[in-house]
Protein backbone atom coordinates (compact mmCIF):
# COMPACT_ATOMS: atom_id res chain seq x y z
CA UNK A 1 0.00 0.00 0.00
CA UNK A 2 2.75 2.41 0.96
CA UNK A 3 4.50 1.64 -2.31
CA UNK A 4 1.37 2.55 -4.30
CA UNK A 5 1.03 5.80 -2.36
CA UNK A 6 4.69 6.61 -3.04
CA UNK A 7 4.29 5.85 -6.75
CA UNK A 8 1.16 7.99 -6.99
CA UNK A 9 2.93 10.84 -5.20
CA UNK A 10 5.95 10.55 -7.53
CA UNK A 11 3.77 10.55 -10.65
CA UNK A 12 1.79 13.53 -9.37
CA UNK A 13 4.97 15.44 -8.56
CA UNK A 14 6.41 14.73 -12.02
CA UNK A 15 3.17 15.88 -13.65
CA UNK A 16 3.20 19.08 -11.60
CA UNK A 17 6.81 19.83 -12.55
CA UNK A 18 6.04 19.14 -16.21
CA UNK A 19 3.07 21.50 -16.17
CA UNK A 20 5.15 24.26 -14.58
CA UNK A 21 8.04 23.74 -17.02
CA UNK A 22 5.80 23.64 -20.09
CA UNK A 23 3.93 26.82 -19.21
CA UNK A 24 5.23 29.74 -21.29
CA UNK A 25 7.17 32.37 -19.37
CA UNK A 26 5.51 35.75 -18.88
CA UNK A 27 7.11 37.89 -21.56
CA UNK A 28 5.54 41.31 -22.00
CA UNK A 29 6.67 43.28 -25.01
CA UNK A 30 5.89 44.25 -28.60
CA UNK A 31 4.37 41.89 -31.14
CA UNK A 32 2.75 42.95 -34.44
CA UNK A 33 3.61 46.56 -33.48
CA UNK A 34 1.39 46.42 -30.37
CA UNK A 35 2.27 46.31 -26.68
CA UNK A 36 1.21 42.87 -25.41
CA UNK A 37 0.85 41.09 -22.08
CA UNK A 38 0.11 37.47 -23.09
CA UNK A 39 -1.37 36.50 -19.69
CA UNK A 40 -1.90 37.73 -16.11
CA UNK A 41 -3.78 39.54 -17.63
CA UNK A 42 -3.96 38.82 -21.37
CA UNK A 43 -4.27 42.26 -22.96
CA UNK A 44 -2.79 44.32 -25.79
CA UNK A 45 -2.91 47.94 -26.92
CA UNK A 46 -3.00 48.22 -30.69
CA UNK A 47 -2.20 51.63 -32.27
CA UNK A 48 -4.15 52.92 -35.25
CA UNK A 49 -2.55 52.10 -38.65
CA UNK A 50 -1.11 55.59 -39.15
CA UNK A 51 1.23 55.24 -36.15
CA UNK A 52 4.82 53.99 -36.51
CA UNK A 53 6.72 52.43 -33.60
CA UNK A 54 9.67 54.60 -32.50
CA UNK A 55 10.87 52.85 -29.33
CA UNK A 56 9.83 50.23 -26.78
CA UNK A 57 11.47 49.42 -23.45
CA UNK A 58 10.95 48.13 -19.93
CA UNK A 59 12.09 49.63 -16.66
CA UNK A 60 11.57 49.63 -12.93
CA UNK A 61 10.37 52.80 -11.24
CA UNK A 62 10.32 53.98 -7.64
CA UNK A 63 6.78 54.97 -6.65
CA UNK A 64 5.96 57.25 -3.73
CA UNK A 65 3.33 55.64 -1.53
CA UNK A 66 1.04 57.74 0.64
CA UNK A 67 1.70 57.41 4.40
CA UNK A 68 4.83 55.35 3.77
CA UNK A 69 8.33 56.60 4.51
CA UNK A 70 10.03 54.55 1.78
CA UNK A 71 9.09 54.30 -1.88
CA UNK A 72 7.67 51.16 -3.44
CA UNK A 73 8.48 50.04 -6.96
CA UNK A 74 6.65 49.08 -10.12
CA UNK A 75 7.61 47.17 -13.26
CA UNK A 76 6.86 49.15 -16.42
CA UNK A 77 6.70 48.28 -20.12
CA UNK A 78 6.09 51.01 -22.72
CA UNK A 79 5.97 51.71 -26.44
CA UNK A 80 6.24 55.10 -28.16
CA UNK A 81 4.64 55.80 -31.57
CA UNK A 82 4.45 58.73 -33.97
CA UNK A 83 2.59 59.57 -37.17
CA UNK A 84 4.78 60.13 -40.22
CA UNK A 85 2.65 62.23 -42.60
CA UNK A 86 -0.45 63.56 -40.93
CA UNK A 87 -1.89 66.96 -40.07
CA UNK A 88 -1.89 67.57 -37.20
CA UNK A 89 1.00 65.25 -36.28
CA UNK A 90 0.47 63.02 -33.26
CA UNK A 91 2.30 60.80 -30.80
CA UNK A 92 1.01 57.83 -28.86
CA UNK A 93 2.44 56.33 -25.67
CA UNK A 94 1.19 52.94 -24.44
CA UNK A 95 2.30 51.71 -21.03
CA UNK A 96 1.80 48.73 -18.71
CA UNK A 97 2.61 49.20 -15.02
CA UNK A 98 2.48 46.41 -12.44
CA UNK A 99 2.83 47.18 -8.75
CA UNK A 100 4.99 44.92 -6.64
CA UNK A 101 3.26 42.40 -4.31
CA UNK A 102 1.30 43.83 -1.35
CA UNK A 103 0.67 47.10 -3.22
CA UNK A 104 -2.23 48.27 -5.34
CA UNK A 105 -2.80 51.31 -7.55
CA UNK A 106 -5.13 53.98 -6.22
CA UNK A 107 -8.53 54.14 -7.85
CA UNK A 108 -8.31 57.94 -8.07
CA UNK A 109 -6.47 59.08 -11.17
CA UNK A 110 -3.53 61.25 -10.01
CA UNK A 111 -3.09 64.59 -11.75
CA UNK A 112 0.30 65.33 -13.30
CA UNK A 113 2.13 67.98 -11.31
CA UNK A 114 2.18 71.52 -12.64
CA UNK A 115 -0.26 71.14 -15.55
CA UNK A 116 -3.65 72.65 -16.31
CA UNK A 117 -6.35 69.96 -16.53
CA UNK A 118 -9.25 70.82 -18.86
CA UNK A 119 -11.32 67.67 -18.38
CA UNK A 120 -11.30 64.69 -16.01
CA UNK A 121 -13.97 62.00 -16.24
CA UNK A 122 -14.74 58.27 -16.31
CA UNK A 123 -15.35 56.84 -19.76
CA UNK A 124 -15.53 53.49 -21.55
CA UNK A 125 -13.18 52.44 -24.34
CA UNK A 126 -14.58 49.29 -25.93
CA UNK A 127 -14.91 46.78 -23.05
CA UNK A 128 -12.87 48.66 -20.43
CA UNK A 129 -13.82 51.57 -18.22
CA UNK A 130 -11.10 54.04 -17.31
CA UNK A 131 -10.29 57.56 -16.28
CA UNK A 132 -9.76 60.13 -19.04
CA UNK A 133 -7.83 63.34 -18.49
CA UNK A 134 -7.17 66.19 -20.94
CA UNK A 135 -4.40 68.65 -20.16
CA UNK A 136 -1.64 70.80 -21.67
CA UNK A 137 2.03 70.08 -20.97
CA UNK A 138 5.11 72.24 -21.54
CA UNK A 139 8.15 70.64 -23.27
CA UNK A 140 10.28 70.79 -20.11
CA UNK A 141 7.59 68.82 -18.23
CA UNK A 142 7.33 66.11 -20.86
CA UNK A 143 9.28 62.89 -20.10
CA UNK A 144 8.79 61.70 -23.70
CA UNK A 145 10.33 64.80 -25.32
CA UNK A 146 14.13 64.89 -25.28
CA UNK A 147 14.56 68.19 -27.17
CA UNK A 148 12.60 71.18 -25.84
CA UNK A 149 13.27 73.05 -29.13
CA UNK A 150 11.86 70.29 -31.33
CA UNK A 151 9.45 71.64 -33.97
CA UNK A 152 6.42 71.51 -33.93
CA UNK A 153 6.43 70.31 -30.30
CA UNK A 154 8.40 73.25 -28.87
CA UNK A 155 5.20 75.02 -27.73
CA UNK A 156 4.12 71.99 -25.71
CA UNK A 157 1.63 69.16 -26.12
CA UNK A 158 -2.09 68.75 -25.74
CA UNK A 159 -2.55 65.38 -24.03
CA UNK A 160 -5.45 62.96 -23.67
CA UNK A 161 -4.53 60.31 -21.10
CA UNK A 162 -6.45 57.09 -20.47
CA UNK A 163 -5.90 54.98 -17.34
CA UNK A 164 -7.41 51.51 -17.02
CA UNK A 165 -7.32 49.34 -13.89
CA UNK A 166 -7.24 45.59 -14.38
CA UNK A 167 -8.05 42.77 -11.91
CA UNK A 168 -6.69 42.96 -8.36
CA UNK A 169 -5.64 46.60 -8.87
CA UNK A 170 -1.99 45.68 -9.34
CA UNK A 171 -1.95 46.12 -13.12
CA UNK A 172 -2.62 49.41 -14.89
CA UNK A 173 -2.75 50.33 -18.58
CA UNK A 174 -2.03 53.95 -19.50
CA UNK A 175 -2.37 55.39 -22.99
CA UNK A 176 -1.44 58.96 -23.88
CA UNK A 177 -2.39 60.60 -27.16
CA UNK A 178 -0.57 63.86 -27.94
CA UNK A 179 -0.70 66.65 -30.49
CA UNK A 180 1.48 69.79 -30.72
CA UNK A 181 0.10 72.76 -28.86
CA UNK A 182 0.45 75.99 -30.93
CA UNK A 183 0.98 78.99 -28.67
CA UNK A 184 -1.63 80.94 -30.66
CA UNK A 185 -4.33 78.47 -29.57
CA UNK A 186 -3.89 78.94 -25.83
CA UNK A 187 -5.90 78.20 -23.81
CA UNK A 188 -7.07 75.00 -25.56
CA UNK A 189 -10.37 74.86 -23.70
CA UNK A 190 -11.41 78.22 -25.21
CA UNK A 191 -12.82 76.27 -28.17
CA UNK A 192 -15.03 73.41 -26.87
CA UNK A 193 -15.65 72.05 -30.39
CA UNK A 194 -11.92 71.80 -31.13
CA UNK A 195 -11.29 70.10 -27.78
CA UNK A 196 -14.10 67.60 -28.47
CA UNK A 197 -12.61 66.84 -31.90
CA UNK A 198 -9.20 66.27 -30.28
CA UNK A 199 -10.74 63.87 -27.76
CA UNK A 200 -12.41 61.94 -30.59
CA UNK A 201 -9.07 61.61 -32.44
CA UNK A 202 -7.54 60.32 -29.20
CA UNK A 203 -10.30 57.74 -28.86
CA UNK A 204 -9.69 56.48 -32.40
CA UNK A 205 -5.89 56.33 -31.99
CA UNK A 206 -5.80 52.90 -30.34
CA UNK A 207 -7.73 49.69 -29.69
CA UNK A 208 -7.79 47.48 -26.60
CA UNK A 209 -7.61 43.72 -27.11
CA UNK A 210 -8.43 41.18 -24.41
CA UNK A 211 -7.55 37.51 -24.47
CA UNK A 212 -10.51 35.14 -24.34
CA UNK A 213 -12.98 37.60 -25.88
CA UNK A 214 -12.85 36.35 -29.44
CA UNK A 215 -9.38 37.83 -29.97
CA UNK A 216 -6.08 35.98 -30.30
CA UNK A 217 -3.15 37.97 -28.96
CA UNK A 218 0.26 37.75 -30.62
CA UNK A 219 3.15 36.58 -28.46
CA UNK A 220 6.25 38.79 -28.04
CA UNK A 221 9.42 37.08 -29.22
CA UNK A 222 11.52 38.31 -26.30
CA UNK A 223 11.87 40.75 -23.42
CA UNK A 224 12.22 44.43 -24.19
CA UNK A 225 15.56 46.09 -23.40
CA UNK A 226 15.88 48.24 -20.29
Amino acid sequence: MSRLVLMAFTVGLCLFVWLIASRPALVRGVADAMLVSPHRPGVAVSPAPEFTLLDARRTNLAVTVEHQSTASSADVWYALYETADRTPPARLVTLFAQARPRYEWHYDDPRPAGVTVFKHKLSRHETMEGGVMLYAMAPEQDPWQTDAAEVPWNSGSLVCRWRFHLPLWRFVIMVEYREPLPASDLPPDADPAALAAFELRAHRAFALLEDGKGQTLPVPSGNLPY
